[in-house]
């Protein structure tokens, strides 16, 4: 639990908020409130072999490599996924 607590804790809330509409500011600030529990549905999804369909949609976003942003060959794509698939990432 207390790394679930320190990535919540330290989650940029700058970022955007995603397509599941949950603010990293808001989870930044309920932190302590959901940590528990948080890594109780991480575990069971780890000893489940089991991932929540929804939370393995992403957005894809074009980023520019180069200084030409006209170039579409100078884009690659990213996927932005949801924070709460992000806080998982960290383990």
């Amino acid at each position: 639990m207390h790394e679930v607590l320190h990535e919540l804790k330290n989650l940029d809330k700058n970022k955007a908020v995603r397509w599941d509409y949950i603010s990293p500011a808001i989870l930044q600030i309920g932190a302590e409130g959901i940590a528990a529990s948080l890594t109780n549905l991480y575990n069971k999804c780890i000893v489940l072999e089991q991932w929540p369909e929804e939370w393995k949609k992403g957005e894809w976003t074009p980023v520019s490599k180069s200084e030409d942003k006209y170039d579409r060959k100078n884009y690659r794509p990213i996927t932005v996924l949801i924070t709460i698939d992000k806080v998982f990432e960290v383990y």
